[in-house]
């Protein structure tokens, strides 16, 4: 599961494990995850998206540019692309996948701008093109999208009518530079953003709801007057951040999870819009003292992150400096949504950034197309929610070490 930031999921079990709050409500069944049946051999440096289809599943692995195809027993038996020997070279921007008609998938490419049509058995079919071509790096995990400055949450998907979902951006005019100025501050991503329904007979786009988008912070660039060149990068970062995330499901409805009260805007499939209820959740105002071990914690990490990134470029002018906000300007409630899935049966996944339960594995709300939480599925120890399969099949990743393994288990 490719969450927005790793180290506050971390953040979040730790605070959650000690709590001493009141348990979930009781009335909502809580049931452990059916048994494990296989576990790859196969080692993936970051899993980003994962496609159950007839016989096996797609595996997507940006940072070892690898798309491959496992069978049932998770053993590799197509390698569909990679940066060397398969005939198919993954972008060196990357790669997204996206569920499309019957049991295909779009293999989405957008250094080369195309989308490739990919059958159950691995194999590249044929071209389509993108409803919108610049669009495309908001198809694709690992870039900046439009929901933060990391991965994108939430994979796009296809709807009743056959057009592309997806979370756009609105167009957004560049602030010049005042003559003579020597810092330029931007924020790092909009308040809010358009999910968008693509055409890909038409070529148009249509807005269909807005969503409210992490407010990440800001970008300060210092550029030395002498030479006109950037001269120094400080990246005000907000470690908490409240944002709507969203699924579409198999039958083509789109459900828009709000964070605000945590509850579920819709878009059936022949266009209704609806809402329902806010669903229980545990809200619990944080301390100062919890606000600052999220500061403290995410500058780590994103610091630590962009050393990296910045080592493998050689040896640029400078780093990239990391803030993090003032006290008072981070929320005093954490986020409701941590990620969200949709199965093959109607229903919504959603991790809770708050769970009591989370000392014995992630625990997920389940809800039906009433918007009403029907039971809570505990996972094992270490694993995360990475997508379905047919035949009632749930595909998990564990990490250990640098290293990420797919498991495939049962619902039940």
């Amino acid at each position: 599961m490719t969450t927005r930031s790793t180290v506050l999921t971390l953040a979040v079990l730790a605070l959650c494990a000690g709590s001493a709050g009141a348990q979930q409500a009781p009335t909502i069944p809580i049931r452990p995850l059916g048994p494990i049946l296989s576990k790859s051999t196969e080692t993936f440096l970051h899993i980003a998206g994962v496609r159950g289809v007839a016989g096996g599943v797609l595996v997507n692995d940006p940072p070892r540019r690898r798309l491959v195809r496992l069978d049932s027993a998770l053993q590799v038996s197509v390698v569909v692309a990679d940066s060397l020997n398969a005939k198919t070279i993954y972008a060196q921007r990357g790669v997204g996948i996206i569920r499309f008609t019957g049991d295909s998938t779009l293999y989405v490419d957008v250094t080369s701008l195309t989308m490739l049509v990919v059958d159950p058995a691995g194999n590249v079919m044929h071209a389509v093109a993108a409803p919108k071509a610049p669009d495309m790096q908001f198809l694709v995990p690992f870039v900046n999208g439009p929901l933060g400055i990391g991965p994108m949450n939430t994979m796009p998907g296809i709807d009743a009518r056959g057009g592309l979902i997806y979370a756009a951006q609105f167009r957004r005019q560049p602030t010049p530079p005042t003559p003579g100025q020597t810092t330029q501050t931007q924020v790092l991503s909009p308040d809010s953003v358009p999910l968008v329904r693509g055409d890909f007979n038409t070529r148009t786009i249509d807005t269909l709801w807005t969503l409210r988008s992490p407010a990440a912070g800001t970008a300060t660039v210092t550029v030395n007057p002498a030479t006109g060149q950037p001269s120094k990068f400080v990246i005000k970062y907000n470690p908490i951040q409240v944002y709507d995330d969203w699924a579409v499901l198999s039958d083509g409805t789109i459900a828009i999870v709000r964070a605000q009260d945590y509850h579920i805007d819709w878009i059936d499939p022949d266009g209704t819009k609806r809402t329902t209820g806010k669903m229980p959740f545990d809200w619990r105002r944080l301390t100062d003292e919890e606000k600052q071990y999220f500061a403290d914690s995410s500058k780590k990490w994103l610091q630590g992150v962009i050393d990296s990134v910045m080592q493998t470029a050689g040896k640029p002018p400078f780093t990239p400096e990391v803030t993090v906000a003032k006290l008072d300007d981070i929320p005093n409630f954490l986020s409701p949504v941590g990620a969200t899935r949709a199965d093959l049966d109607g229903n919504i996944w959603i991790l809770p950034t708050t769970s009591l339960a989370a000392r014995g594995g992630r625990l997920y709300d389940v809800v039906n197309r009433k918007g009403e939480i029907v039971e809570r599925v505990q996972f094992p120890p270490g694993r995360a929610l990475e997508g379905f399969g047919p035949g009632g099949i749930v595909y998990l990743s564990l990490k250990v070490g640098n290293d990420t393994y797919l498991e495939r288990a049962r619902l039940r």
